[in-house]
């Protein structure tokens, strides 16, 4: 007895990650098991408007199921379905005006099974809205552009990052990776991540702005390479700041990426931090924190040559 195999059509997924569309195909999808993770990560417009057609589909089901008993709920006004829709938004809601009520063993049963249903859609859409509106949130600024440029007579990558809400995160740390294509010997095409050692890696009070700078030396997996060698390799960069944010007693981390073409050769980030002149305060202007300029007598190739 032979037994027929179902085959399924291959499906495919598309994401944006780093910059680049990735797409994946013949993916195995089970949309309750990300429902939870699809709720927490969906805009705002795209949740409050699922949340409504929900809702609206709810009422719309449990006023097609008092319809089979035209009897069943006294008072009802007006005499269509809208009449049988609105007594389901009452009994949903558990508003219960008073004015349309059930009037047979049916309807109560429909109403019982409605309310349990409410009841436990508040208490889930609840704990949803209060999950999104927890989450801890950071503004970071990362600057546009990584920059290339000689610092203290070597070559060093450099970004600039801010923290826009001027409030203190404690014991914050960053760190820097590199993602190259290399060849193994068999010809096998494969990306490695390598660690950037930064200058400094921690700020104990990270409060106004931070240059995130990783010196090429001769250990540095950078260092030699040139602009066309960057790209040949396509090196993506990831930028990670995790610290703890006195304002809401919670951990915040925050990440950036950066490809090959967004670096700056030869380039300084202009100044963004000016004092007072007459109390003495400190002004940041962020109209030019992505801005950069060019540095005489810049080298074009990462080494100290």
């Amino acid at each position: 007895m032979s037994r027929s195999v179902k085959h399924s059509k291959p499906k495919t997924r598309t994401h944006k990650l780093e910059g680049r569309k990735i797409t994946a195909h013949s993916y195995e999808s089970d949309l309750f098991q990300d429902l939870y993770h699809l709720c927490l990560t969906t805009p705002w417009q795209r949740f409050f408007a699922s949340a409504a057609l929900g809702f609206i589909a709810l009422n719309i089901l449990f006023a097609l199921l008092y319809m089979l008993e035209p009897s069943g709920i006294a008072n009802l006004a007006p005499q269509n379905f809208l009449g049988y829709f609105f007594f389901s938004v009452e009994t949903l809601a558990t508003v219960g005006y008073g004015d349309m009520h059930p009037q047979s063993l049916y309807s109560h049963g429909i109403a019982t099974v409605e309310v349990f249903v409410g009841m436990a859609s508040v208490a889930v859409l609840t704990g949803l809205i209060f999950a999104r509106f927890s989450k801890p949130k950071s503004r970071i600024l990362f600057s546009n552009n990584l920059v290339i440029s000689n610092f203290n007579g070597q070559p060093t990558l450099m970004l600039r990052a801010a923290n826009a809400r001027l409030n203190l995160i404690a014991n914050a740390t960053a760190r820097m990776h590199v993602l190259i294509q290399e060849v193994s010997l068999e010809g096998q095409k494969m990306r490695r991540i390598y660690d950037l050692e930064l200058a400094r890696s921690d700020q104990p009070m990270f409060l106004l702005t931070w240059s995130i700078m990783h010196t090429i030396t001769p250990d540095s997996p950078l260092y030699g390479l040139s602009a066309q060698d960057m790209a040949a390799k396509e090196l993506i960069f990831l930028v990670r700041i995790v610290g703890f944010d006195e304002s809401i007693a919670q951990e915040v981390q925050v990440r950036e990426s950066y490809s090959h073409e967004e670096i700056l050769w030869g380039h300084q980030f202009d100044d963004v931090m000016y004092p007072d002149p007459i109390d003495g305060g400190i002004h940041i202007d962020y109209q030019h924190f992505h801005r950069t300029h060019h540095q005489p007598q810049a080298s074009d190739k990462a080494s100290g040559d």
